[in-house]
């Protein structure tokens, strides 16, 4: 039993290993393109090699709240929503406030506005306003445990903004628009 599960794990690092690397190799051709060559990419391509290049800086600082310091305003812009997005739609907006992405919260409202993803931005600012939430000090939603997770989304109407947040058009177009509008700063 112990040496299946063994070559199970083993089976799982390559598979990591191989899809790493692989994401690694693509990451790098969007950061090497030239303006003309990620204008020419379609809107979802384009929005990722933004996001790589984003990305890239943000890998060089060890603390969240200092790569994000270090982007430039609209890479943050772009940064900030496409993680907001991501984590809501892997384990909804008390994911997105439990991980290391709430150093993103802040900057958000800004973000959708700059994004014109108005609803978006309402949803959130009501979100947080009817919840007395401080965007500015999420640490009370640094959970180390799941027990505290669950306590968290009983306490808060966590699920209720999941819903309206999936009934929305997701922010892939509005993303897009603004990459081709500002791609020299990209």
């Amino acid at each position: 039993m112990f040496s299946f599960l063994k070559k199970l794990f083993a089976q799982r690092d390559l598979i990591a290993d191989t899809v790493a690397a692989e994401l690694n190799e693509e990451d790098e051709k969007y950061r090497s393109m030239t303006a003309e060559e990620l204008c020419a990419l379609e809107d979802d391509e384009l929005v990722s090699a933004a996001w790589a290049r984003a990305d890239a800086v943000m890998s060089a600082h060890e603390d969240e709240k200092d790569g994000l310091l270090a982007l430039n305003e609209h890479q943050r812009v772009l940064y900030v929503a496409y993680v907001y997005e991501m984590e809501v739609n892997n384990g909804g907006l008390c994911q997105y406030f439990a991980n290391s992405s709430r150093a993103g919260a802040p900057y958000l409202t800004d973000a959708l506005e700059q994004l014109k993803a108005e609803k978006h931005r309402a949803l959130f600012e009501r979100f947080v306003s009817e919840n007395q939430i401080d965007v500015n000090d999420l640490s009370r939603f640094a959970f180390i445990s799941v027990r505290q997770f669950q306590k968290m989304e009983k306490e808060y109407s966590f699920d209720e903004f999941d819903d309206s947040f999936y009934g929305l058009e997701d922010l892939g177009e509005p993303m897009a628009l603004y990459v081709r509008e500002y791609l020299s700063f990209f």
